[in-house]
């Protein structure tokens, strides 16, 4: 889910034991590449990170989720907590899990970079910004794409530089 209510979906519904937190995903979600954000990659997402060997790092709030399913197989995602939290507690459990694209990522080991490219140099993304260059300790550079639900960003390329202070790598 990993963004703000109305960029991906609306305000949660929560049922009255506080567990269970039911979100309707928009239906104009789409990749950097333009193909649709689907419920499948969500579900995909959520099984690959419970997987101990995959080694996510978040793992022990993932292990927080009770089940984590779409009711409909469509656009509605429902993810019931092992015990109830508080409200804003709960919604950072239920939203550790952002969507992968199961297309690209399907088959391909989580924890080896050079058997899968996609680790360091993701070739498809969700957000303001794909990726363009990446060199370990040296750069990253990254360009505002089309597709991001919020928005065309409207800074056009974001470089970070290593070893850089603060104010330099901004310049």
């Amino acid at each position: 889910l990993a963004a703000e209510p109305g960029v991906f979906y609306a305000d949660p519904q929560v049922s009255p034991d506080g567990r269970t937190y039911t979100f309707t995903l928009r239906d104009d979600l789409k990749w950097s590449d333009g193909s649709p954000i689907t419920i499948d990659d969500f579900l995909y997402a959520y099984t690959q990170a419970s997987k101990e060997e995959n080694n996510y790092v978040q793992l022990d709030v993932v292990q927080d989720i009770a089940s984590f399913k779409s009711p409909d197989n469509k656009s509605t995602l429902e993810i019931t907590l092992k015990d109830p939290k508080p409200r804003d507690l709960a919604l950072g459990i239920v939203d550790v899990i952002g969507p992968i694209p199961k297309k690209v990522w399907d088959g391909k080991p989580w924890t080896d970079a050079t058997a899968n490219p996609e680790i360091l140099n993701p070739s498809v993304v969700l957000g303001p910004y794909k990726q363009t260059e990446y060199k370990i300790a040296e750069r990253g550079v990254f360009a505002a794409v089309d597709t991001y639900p919020g928005g065309k960003a409207k800074i056009p390329q974001v470089q970070i530089l290593a070893s850089q202070q603060p104010s330099v790598a901004y310049e």
